[in-house]
């Protein structure tokens, strides 16, 4: 899977300016701090804040990583490394991957929710802070974590100024009409010290404005108190978040208290359209389920996502773990995680039967929203043996996707868990192992790929069933290709392709028709290949198919360029990189870029040949696929830097450029709609800021700019400044001129 998406709070950050203070005088004494208190209190977000407002000097040297929606252990390693951009080529994670990418720069790194992964997180982070001496890390957790050098900072109460603001602010989102006067000011105030400061709770009270006055609500907090409240000699008397969520339970109907219990199987956010395909039940219809969501929508239980197009929810954890805990306490945990589990399965067969098709864009984009979930049901299949055809099924569905955004790491994680599992589903595990051995090709990966191969062709033998014959001949043609064998690659592709020809399957024979019009190109049969490309043309255009199509178009481009036609190939290899920068396939944007810097060394012109040699590398970087496991494009590399090594009128600075720009400013210098831009001044520009230039050119505001790159407004307010300073200018309306893009 790809690398997550950081999610930010839907509601804005509220007081706490003390603590913010305190925690980031921690943060510049110490390199390891724990916020620690119980679940509710604030931790994320006070640890959120202070990240955000330290983030703005480090740029891309500050991270985060989220654990609530995590529960397997053994992609603790891998959800860091995603999130810093480590490459992780192969399923074991070494914290060494972690050390190389942060280095000595001076960053942040803010992990999130670690009290279920405790010797984990420790392990994990005392291996980074040995070894990257300006590394801070940030972590919150119900618990310490006993790493050397940490600093806890337990989280306090809200004070009576802070929680009369949080209380207002969430009063007035659900009741707008209310306008709070003097005299309710001490009302408040009293409401939320007999509360205790606790943020959830005064957010839960805040939530009931929309249905009960001021005073009326008071009254009910005075009698929930005894309740609410309990004692004990270690830490005297406190509001009880297991009393507080009791409490939201006894104020939701029937119908929300039962779709509060079932989302808890959800990770990450969900849409409406998954909450009635999981929840709904004969005790509770798709009617109920959309008035049950509204329901805890209103009284602040979970949170939508205005700006999403499909309204995303989510659930906070302290809410979702006492969800699954009253499914657990009626014997229905199980239960309802399957429903999940299936619901994402059908997910995935219903992106394989449409895949060859005009919604392939937005079935990638669904996919990445969805990788918490499909992560948990990975998890779930694997777990059980009678669901380990699901994971079979899942992990095989899903190559398109991981091998395009750096998830083959991850994917090799849950094949092995996955194929662990006996089960007499033949069919299904050799798919899996056909997608493993391509993955584990892909990422250089050769002997783990040589024995997943060794396992598929052990089961082909054993059985007659025309597909896993199939997926075996597949296997072994990409293992030959990948090891320097493209004649055979090319042969063996061939056989593969009548198989699937007369199993009906039209996906698999384009794509082998690629594989195999890739491997001619390599055995220097060029025009062969050219026939086979357009072989995998022929299938997919009609459809409206763009992935294959887009794969084909690099491939053809490359053998354009080897035989003397440098324009079309260029026009080919532009189609092609349009095409993956919108599905956001990194790895068929790297091809492409590279290919075009190939085209630009042929061309003579060093300087475009720099830049855009300099993008594709930090791109095969940043991936973990290195070009060195593609041996006949290895050569060809080799052979253009040679050139562009001998050419003048080539600078660093050009090269930093590639480097640092934004891929969306690097796309249109490389498809030819903006033209090369100088190095000077803006070069001193940092990568983040680039971004924030480019926006600015655009006309884009401050808010949508943050909306697109789900940072704070203050913190786009901060890069702007800074931006208009580097470069020298005094409006926003200069930034286009000064960045010389049209």
């Amino acid at each position: 899977m790809s690398a997550t998406t950081r999610t930010y709070s839907l509601t804005p950050f509220i007081g706490r300016s003390q603590e913010t203070r305190d925690v980031r005088a921690l943060v510049e004494q110490h390199r390891l701090i724990n916020l620690v208190g119980p679940g509710g209190v604030g931790k994320t977000r006070l640890a959120y804040e202070v990240f955000d407002q330290l983030a703005v000097d480090l740029d891309d040297a500050a991270w985060t990583v989220e654990l609530a929606d995590l529960s397997d252990a053994g992609l603790l390693g891998h959800a860091v490394a995603e999130a810093v951009g480590a490459s992780v080529l192969a399923e074991g994670f070494d914290p060494r991957m972690l050390v190389r990418h942060i280095s000595d720069r001076t960053s942040l790194l803010l992990i999130d929710n670690c009290e279920h992964m405790v010797p984990e997180c420790a392990a994990l982070i005392t291996a980074v802070l040995q070894r990257c001496r300006n590394l801070r890390v940030i972590t919150t957790s119900r618990h310490t974590l006993g790493v050397v050098g940490e600093q806890l900072y337990t989280v306090p109460p809200l004070i009576a100024r802070d929680g009369l603001e949080l209380f207002t602010a969430r009063a007035l989102a659900v009741a707008p009409s209310w306008t709070p006067g003097e005299h309710d000011r001490s009302a408040i105030i009293d409401m939320c010290s007999r509360l205790d400061g606790v943020a959830f709770a005064i957010e839960l009270a805040a939530s009931r404005m929309r249905t009960v006055g001021l005073e009326a609500l008071g009254a009910e907090i005075e009698d929930q108190l005894a309740a609410l409240v309990s004692t004990s000699a270690s830490s005297g008397r406190h509001i009880s978040m297991e009393a507080c969520l009791r409490w939201g339970h006894d104020l939701c109907t029937p119908g929300e208290q039962l779709l509060w219990e079932r989302l808890s199987v959800f990770a990450g956010t969900f849409t409406l359209q998954a909450a009635r395909g999981v929840c709904e039940a004969a005790d509770l219809s798709a009617d109920e389920v959309d008035d049950a969501l509204r329901g805890l929508a209103d009284k602040s239980l979970i949170e939508r996502d205005v700006h999403d197009r499909a309204g995303r929810y989510r659930m906070l954890e302290v809410v979702r773990q006492f969800g699954a805990a009253r499914l657990a306490e009626k014997g229905e945990l199980d239960l309802w995680h399957r429903r999940h589990c299936d619901h994402y399965l059908a997910m995935v067969d219903q992106f394989d039967a449409e895949w060859l098709g005009p919604d392939q864009v937005e079935w990638f984009q669904q996919l990445r929203t969805e990788q918490a979930n499909l992560r948990l049901a990975f998890e779930y299949s694997v777990s059980h043996a009678d669901h380990a055809a699901s994971a079979l099924r899942m992990c095989a569905l899903l190559e398109h996707y991981v091998g395009s955004t750096g998830g083959a790491s991850e994917a090799l994680h849950w094949l092995r868990k996955a194929t662990a599992q006996p089960t007499g589903a033949v069919v299904e595990r050799a798919e899996a192992l056909r997608v493993g051995c391509f993955v584990a090709c892909v990422v250089g990966a050769l002997d783990t790929a040589q024995r997943l191969h060794d396992d598929l062709l052990a089961l082909s033998m054993g059985s007659d069933d025309a597909r896993v014959r199939g997926c075996a001949l597949y296997a072994r043609a990409v293992l030959a290709a990948w090891s320097n064998d493209a004649p055979t690659g090319e042969r063996v592709a061939q056989e593969a392709i009548s198989v699937f020809q007369e199993l009906g399957d039209t996906g698999r024979v384009a794509n082998l028709h690629f594989l195999r019009a890739l491997m001619l190109g390599w055995a220097h049969r060029p025009d062969d290949a050219a026939e086979c490309y357009r072989e995998c043309f022929a299938l997919t255009q009609p459809l409206g198919e763009r992935y294959w199509t887009s794969y084909a178009q690099w491939g053809l481009g490359v053998d354009m360029l080897l035989s003397g036609s440098i324009e079309e190939s260029v026009q080919l290899e532009r189609e092609a990189l349009e095409t993956k920068a919108l599905f956001g396939d990194a790895l068929g944007t790297a091809l492409a870029l590279e290919a075009l810097a190939w085209a630009a060394v042929d061309r003579a012109d060093g300087p475009l040949a720099a830049f855009l040699d300099a993008a594709a590398d930090t791109i095969w970087t940043t991936l973990g696929v290195p070009l060195a496991g593609m041996p006949y494009l290895l050569r060809r590399r080799d052979q253009s830097r040679a050139a562009l090594s001998r050419m003048s009128g080539v600078s660093e600075s050009i090269a930093l450029l590639g480097r640092t720009l934004p891929l969306a400013q690097i796309v249109e210098v490389a498809v030819g709609r903006a033209p090369l831009p100088s190095p000077t001044p803006q070069s001193n520009l940092t990568p983040r800021e680039w971004e924030i230039a480019t926006f600015l050119a655009r006309g884009d505001t401050n808010q949508v700019i943050a909306d697109h790159l789900v940072i704070s407004r203050r913190t786009v307010e901060s890069h702007v400044d800074r931006v208009l300073r580097k470069l020298g200018v005094s409006s926003r309306t200069e930034v286009r001129d000064a960045l010389a893009l049209r």
